[in-house]
Parts: structure tokens; sequence; C-alpha cells
């Protein structure tokens, strides 16, 4: 009966976590000092902070260029073009939060005095809503791509505001959908 009734566990977790700060970048190296990394961006403090643009080269008679001009001015975000300084700072842009509950039901069971058996589910994200956060849901790392993959440069475009998919983390990132984990230990 004991080994019927008894020996439940039920362990719920609930996280919240704010989204992680991310960097905007405009994808080349602006400042023109020859360093592989990506230069930051414009912010114009009186445009939309959810808006990103790219610009066009204002060109003299001559066809030199002598200006940049944002293609859309209500941006808060400008892709910074080759011999420019912008002016951003790092970690501007939030993350989707996390808002996850994960579920651990276990059963054990015992035979005579030497042997255990414990059988054991557990449920990650069982609520099973979307979660487009740059990491994984129950560990600190950041989701990490390859450098020349397709998804390395999807998630390098989402922090460009010259980008279509400037800060629409859903196109870029997982899910993080439910998974569901099963496992049986012996003990004697």
């Amino acid at each position: 009966m004991k080994n019927v009734l008894g020996n439940w566990e039920v362990a719920p977790v609930y996280i919240y976590q704010t989204g992680s700060l991310v960097t905007p970048q405009s994808e080349i190296d602006s400042n023109l000092n020859g360093d592989s990394a990506s230069d930051r961006v414009f912010f114009n403090p009186a445009g939309d902070p959810a808006i990103g643009s790219p610009t066009r080269a204002l060109r003299n008679t001559a066809g030199q260029t002598v200006a940049y001009l944002a293609t859309n001015p209500g941006a808060g975000y400008v892709s910074a073009p080759l011999g420019t300084l912008p002016n951003a700072g790092r970690n501007l842009l939030h993350l989707n939060p996390i808002n996850d509950v994960d579920v651990t039901l276990a059963k054990r069971f015992t035979f005579g005095e030497r042997y255990r058996m414990e059988f054991a589910a557990r449920a990650f994200n069982v609520l099973n809503h979307p979660q487009y956060t740059g990491g994984y849901l129950n560990d600190v790392l950041f989701q990490a791509f390859p450098p020349n993959s397709a998804g390395g440069a999807l998630a390098r475009a989402s922090f460009d505001p010259a980008s279509t998919s400037f800060q629409k983390w859903d196109q870029v990132f997982s899910s993080n959908s439910r998974t569901l984990t099963l496992s049986l230990k012996l003990s004697f």
C-alpha cells in the first residue's frame, strides 16, 4: 500500500527573469578602426525606440558622399554608415523576459530493505507559452549561433536597425517549447 499511495513528490518551479540587455549594432565597421566587431548605432532621442532605420548617402554634384540621411526620421535607432562615429551606448535593448513554470513529478518504490526505484517526469515550460529569449529558460547561457550560420546571421540582423528583423525576437530565437524528460533510477 505504501508503494502505491505514498512516496510521491511534486516539485513546481516558477521562474521570472527580466530580458537580457543587448546592444544594437550597425553590422559594419562604422568608425573605420579596422576591428572585426560591428560598431554601435546612432540613437535618436526624439524617435520611437521600437523602430530602426537604415541610412542613405547624400552626394554632391561631383558624386562624393557629403552626409547621410536616416530613411525614417522617426526611428529611435539608426544604422551608422562607414566613416561615422555613432553615439549610442551599450545594452540599450531588452530581449523578452523569461516567465516559466516547470514541474517535476516523481514516484519512489522500495523493494525490501536494499532496493529502491524512482521514476520521474520533468516538464519544462509546462504551460507551453512561447518565450523568445536570447538564451535558455533554465540556464544562464546566451543562445550561441555558429558565426557563419543562417541562425547567426539572423540573430545579428535582429540587432541591426537597418534590418527588417530589428527587435523581432520571435523571428530569431527559439520559442523554448515544452519539453518532457523521463527518468528511471535504480538503487541497490
